[in-house]
């Protein structure tokens, strides 16, 4: 499969959620134009979370109020790496920390407790329950830390005025009989199919 046809997946995925919050993480939402030279761009095979910085990066950079300040930024302290910043941005005057994010789900009605607690990977070892825990412990708070701020205020970010954002699109399925549910909290647009366990197969 091209780049192109993996590009154009992507663009046709949604937002997990819009407009409110959850866990207190906020989406960052803008209309990005498509680009029409992906595969020029992208030469080599990828893993698919690299892949997806990729085609956002390409974006981003495409947008004529948008600039891109730094991105894939490796926070390292005493030859220890603690983590590493997506891309800051710098959108109609506002300095934006953002994380990707992209992945797929299934729910699963059998896990006990909410409806986001039910979002599981498709091996089962990982959950956006999981996700976003990480996301509000880890990888939003990193800006704010004295390595980080550190390095940031050397590619001349003004650390001061940063918040964090994701842009976090996911692709859900359901199981069959939940067809036509509504689901609380996220975008039920990312709903884009259904599975099937193998005793229905019988």
């Amino acid at each position: 499969m091209s780049h192109y046809k993996r590009y154009i997946g992507y663009r046709n995925t949604s937002l997990l959620w819009e407009s409110k919050s959850i866990d207190a993480i906020h989406q960052f939402e803008i209309k990005l134009s498509q680009i029409q030279t992906m595969d020029a761009l992208i030469s080599k095979e990828i893993r698919l979370g690299k892949l997806i910085e990729q085609y956002v990066f390409t974006e981003l950079r495409n947008q004529h109020s948008l600039e891109v300040l730094v991105s894939n930024l490796q926070i390292i302290d005493d030859k220890i790496t603690i983590g590493e910043i997506d891309c800051v941005i710098n959108y109609l005057e506002r300095i934006i920390h953002l994380e990707i994010v992209y992945k797929f789900y299934l729910f699963d009605e059998q896990i006990m407790g909410s409806t986001i607690d039910k979002w599981i990977g498709p091996n089962r070892n990982d959950s956006l329950k999981l996700k976003l825990n990480k996301l509000r412990v880890k990888q939003l708070p990193l800006v704010g830390q004295e390595k980080a701020r550190e390095i940031l205020i050397k590619h001349d970010v003004d650390v001061d005025e940063i918040i964090s954002k994701v842009y976090f699109k996911a692709q859900l399925f359901i199981p069959k009989k939940c067809a036509g549910m509504i689901f609380e909290k996220i975008n039920n647009e990312c709903v884009i199919g259904y599975y099937m366990g193998m005793a229905e197969f019988k």
